[in-house]
Parts: C-alpha cells; sequence; structure tokens
C-alpha cells in the first residue's frame, strides 16, 4: 500500500509540472501589441475578422520580408502589407531591400507608426530610425518641421544649451542650506509590488497623456472627400515639434492626405515606389481593436483599400516582426526560460526515482511450464470438440473402434467387426445399440459413448 501511494503522489505530482510548465504566462498578454492574434485594445485581429468577414483575401504573414518575394500564395503585385513600428523585432537591410523590390513591382506598404504617441507596446522605443529605413529606400525622409533634418534638430539643441552654459553668469559660492527632511505626500501612490501592478501604472500613465484627435482629409484627396473625420489618439508634448516628409530630389512625389482637425499638421502621406506606393501615417492606433468602430476608422481602411488592393492582391499582416513566427529560432528556444524549468523538473523526478527505486514496480516473473505429449493431444482434442459436429465425433469414434477390432482380430472390413461385436458375450445388447446409432450418424450423448467405447476396448482389445 505504502509503494502504491508513494508511485501515485509521483504521478500527481508529474500532472501537476506539466500543466504548470505549458499553461499559458500571464505575463505575456498583459501589454496589447498590434498583431493578429491578440483581441486587447492595441491588437489587430478586429480588423483581420473584420476582413475575413467581408471576404477580402487577407492573412497573417508570419516571415521576413525576404519571403515576400518568393511567397508562392500571393499574386506579383496589388498587395497590402500592413506594418506596425516600432517594431520588437530589428528589421535587417535584407529585409529593408527586399521590401523595396517588393514595392517596386507595384504594391503597398501601410506603415503604422508610433510618432506622435507612445504605446506600452513600443516599450518606448525610437521608431524614427525605422521609418527613415523605409523612406529612405525612395530618398524621402523624415524631419522636424523647420529643420532640414533631425540631426541638425539635435545639432542646434545642444548648442544652444553649451551656449546658454557659456554665457551664464557665475555667482558667488555660498554654503548650502541644510536639506530639508522630505515628506511624503498623502496622495503619492504606493509603487506596485507585482508585473501587473507595474503595467497598469505604465498603461495609466499614457493614457493619461494621451488626448483623442480628430484627423480630417484634405480637400485635394477626392477619393477621401466623402469621409468626415477618423479619430486617433495622440500626445500632446509630441505635437509641439510636428514631423515633415523631405527629399533631396525634386522627382519625388508625396500626397498629404490626412491632418489634424484646426491645424496644418500633416499626420499621413502617400509616397510613390516605383510602381507601388508607401501609405505612412505617424498615429498606431487608428485601425486597432479599440478605435476601429469610432469615427470614419473603418471607411477610410475601406477607401485605402480600394485605392490599393487590386484584384487577386491580399492584405498582409506583418505579426512575423511581433513574435510571431513560423520560421523556428534556434537562439530564441534554447534561451526560452520554460525550457530550462522543463529539464530541471525532468531532471529532479528522475533523481527522486533513481534515490527510491525498489522491485515494487518490476514485473512478476512466472516459470513457462515443460509441454508433454499429453498437453498436445488435450489442446487438440479440445480443438476438435469444439470445431466438429456430435454426430461427426460420434461417428468418426465407434469408426475408429472398428478399425481396430478389424486390424487386431484380422476381420475383413467394418462391418464384419460389428458383427463380431455383436455376438461377444461382455457386450450387452444396448451397449451394440448404441454402436449402431452412432455409427449411423444418428444423434447421441458423447460422454455415455465415450465410457461404451473404453468399456468395449477393455474387454475386447
Amino acid at each position: 500500500m505504502k509503494d502504491r501511494l508513494f508511485t501515485f503522489a509521483l504521478a500527481v505530482a508529474a500532472l501537476v509540472a506539466v500543466i504548470f510548465l505549458l499553461s499559458p504566462s500571464e505575463r505575456q498578454q498583459l501589454i496589447s501589441v498590434p498583431s493578429t492574434e491578440d483581441s486587447g485594445r492595441d491588437g489587430l485581429k478586429g480588423l483581420l475578422v473584420w476582413l475575413q468577414r467581408e471576404q477580402v483575401p487577407s492573412s497573417s504573414f508570419r516571415q521576413p520580408y525576404t519571403a515576400l518575394l518568393q511567397h508562392p500564395d500571393q499574386a506579383a503585385s496589388g498587395n497590402v502589407l500592413l506594418m506596425s513600428l516600432p517594431s520588437h523585432k530589428d528589421i535587417s537591410r535584407a529585409e529593408w531591400a527586399a521590401l523595396a523590390k517588393w514595392l517596386a513591382k507595384g504594391n503597398t506598404v501601410l506603415v503604422m507608426a508610433a510618432a506622435y504617441q507612445y504605446p506600452a507596446w513600443s516599450m518606448y522605443r525610437d521608431c524614427f530610425c525605422q521609418i527613415n529605413s523605409l523612406l529612405s529606400l525612395q530618398h524621402w525622409r523624415l524631419a522636424r518641421e523647420g529643420h532640414k533634418d533631425a540631426k541638425a534638430d539635435e545639432e542646434d539643441e545642444e548648442d544652444e544649451d553649451d551656449n546658454a552654459a557659456d554665457h551664464a553668469p557665475v555667482a558667488p559660492a555660498e554654503p548650502l542650506p541644510p536639506k530639508a527632511p522630505q515628506v511624503k505626500p498623502e496622495s503619492a501612490k504606493p509603487k506596485p509590488e507585482t508585473f501587473q501592478g507595474v503595467v497598469n501604472q505604465v498603461r495609466d500613465a499614457i493614457s493619461a497623456a494621451l488626448k483623442p484627435q480628430t484627423l480630417v482629409p484634405l480637400p485635394g484627396v477626392p477619393w477621401l472627400a466623402d469621409l468626415h473625420g477618423a479619430e486617433a489618439d495622440t500626445a500632446a508634448k509630441l505635437l509641439e515639434r510636428p514631423w515633415q516628409l523631405v527629399s533631396d530630389s525634386p522627382d519625388n512625389l508625396a500626397l498629404r492626405l490626412l491632418t489634424l482637425q484646426g491645424t496644418d499638421t500633416t499626420v499621413a502621406w502617400q509616397i510613390s515606389a516605383g510602381q507601388g506606393q508607401i501609405l505612412l501615417v505617424l498615429t498606431p492606433d487608428l485601425f486597432s481593436n479599440r478605435l476601429l468602430n469610432h469615427a470614419d476608422n473603418a471607411r477610410l481602411f475601406d477607401h485605402l483599400l480600394a485605392q490599393t488592393l487590386a484584384p487577386g492582391g491580399q492584405v498582409l499582416f506583418d505579426d512575423y516582426h511581433f513574435g510571431l513566427s513560423a520560421l523556428y529560432d534556434p537562439q530564441h528556444f534554447f534561451s526560452d526560460s520554460r525550457l530550462h524549468q522543463s529539464l530541471l523538473c525532468l531532471g529532479l523526478l528522475w533523481l527522486l526515482y533513481v534515490l527510491g527505486y525498489t522491485n515494487r514496480l518490476a514485473p512478476v516473473r512466472s516459470r513457462t511450464p515443460a509441454l508433454s505429449a499429453q498437453d498436445f493431444i488435450i489442446v487438440t482434442a479440445e480443438f476438435f470438440a469444439r470445431r466438429l459436429p456430435p454426430r461427426q465425433l460420434a461417428h468418426a469414434l465407434v469408426k475408429h473402434l472398428l478399425q481396430d477390432v478389424c486390424q487386431q482380430r484380422h476381420l475383413p472390413d467394418e462391418a464384419a467387426a460389428l458383427a463380431w461385436l455383436g455376438q461377444h458375450s461382455r457386450i450387452s445388447a444396448g451397449q451394440l445399440a448404441a454402436l449402431k446409432q452412432a455409427y449411423a450418424g444418428q444423434r447421441l450423448a458423447l460422454i455415455p459413448l465415450t465410457h461404451t467405447l473404453t468399456y468395449i476396448r477393455t474387454v475386447t482389445l
């Protein structure tokens, strides 16, 4: 009983360990990301479901951009790729080059860039470098208004700070007053102790800094004339110095699509890229799950597809750069902490089994009995008894007896043997009648017949 309880406890522990290791982590779903698998506020699952319900060809693209040129399930041109910046996974130069070739074939890239807000999924990464990596393929760049580029803007700020520090009057040195004891205000919030608390605090801070804005189309865009406005969230601090497109080539063309209502701040452009085009939007949540059904956001996306998606083309969602990959990544696999925890649990269970090993789980060994001729006869007889009809078996037994009598008494045939048995003094008339009935194939009880045959053999042979 003790061994069984110990085995049962190990089985329960193994089951609990498997459930714990294979259950999805809640931490991975706390921050919503712009992917088609995310149903949170910043996810794009609602947009994908809406397109599929309207029978618009759309799918999740879970490969690097280099696979766009060899994708067997899509047309060569007329496709739309929806990408969000900054991405969680870095985009290599080979991917940018492949994306440029894919654009030149007549495809479209819709870029949702976090330029006018810092969403939680961006992890406060700057999307400026990735946007300019894309725009530089077409000899464009993004810069602050009033400056040639962002690098000059940063250099001007540094020069101003240095000049202010050089010309500032130097005050005579005076002893510093003693520091007053810091009193914690009553309204100060306690520091969160859990990861969920940290995420909630960051989310509340971001939401407090965001302000809903209305994006209105410019009068010079006829295919957006019936739109009243789309809604997006922006950070007021980031709007103080808006962005603009800058190009050194006079042949480059870019059409302004959307501006903030009441201002001249552009938030969306249409940029020519060979036979294709780039739609650059500086607000990342315009088509998110939370804002898709607000204002004219859904109608705006429908108008964008009407201008870019060709018959036979597809809408591709870039999920690869947000952790959803169809490829096997050994570096991420072997660096995953869940693999280390699994191996540790297996090692501990193996050690526990080795230390507590006994012969309680060994199978019981039974000796194989030696077979004899009698066993073979018994098995054969049982087989024939199950398979042969009783009448046929009774006839065969009597016939075998008569053949033995003929051989022993030198009689010519079975009829002569049966007549000789009828004249025997120790065989009764009833026994002889049973022999004749069985020999004729009539129905007869086998057990009494067997006793009769045994008696006759004893007295005659």
